[in-house]
């Protein structure tokens, strides 16, 4: 059986791989560009969500079941209210979370705003990766 801090651990590293290969995604098709705006602010809004939830659990919290990224902002100002004031321009990835799986009436990302989406997700993992290192 393994000890819980390790557990723990490896849990906040699963976290973080997964939202590394959601940005790393968003990247890459922001890179080459592809023309599936929705899904590059997906895997954006996607990235950050699963940052902000890596950094919950290596705080002993349970992330909320949400993809709300205000949600998930107050859940970190608790522990970090540095960190959740830096990051709190991603608050407006959060439409992208489902808005962008669904037929509906929300507009196509513009190019700009899909770059921002991007930015936001790698200014996100910066701050996040930032914050864990400093706290071990």
């Amino acid at each position: 059986m393994k000890p819980p801090e390790q557990v723990k651990r490896e849990f906040v590293a699963q976290w973080l791989a997964k939202a590394g290969d959601d940005l790393r995604a968003a990247e890459d098709l922001l890179r080459e560009g592809r023309p599936y705006r929705w899904i590059i602010c997906y895997h954006a809004q996607q990235a950050v969500e699963k940052y902000l939830k890596a950094y919950l659990v290596h705080g002993d919290v349970e992330p909320p079941r949400v993809h709300d990224l205000a949600d998930l902002l107050k859940a970190v100002e608790s522990a970090n209210p540095a960190l959740a004031a830096q990051l709190r321009e991603v608050r407006s990835l959060s439409g992208y979370a489902v808005a962008s799986r669904y037929p509906g009436d929300a507009p196509t990302p513009t190019l700009e705003e899909t770059q921002e989406a991007v930015r936001l997700a790698v200014e996100a993992s910066r701050a996040v990766l930032d914050a864990l290192q400093d706290a071990t």
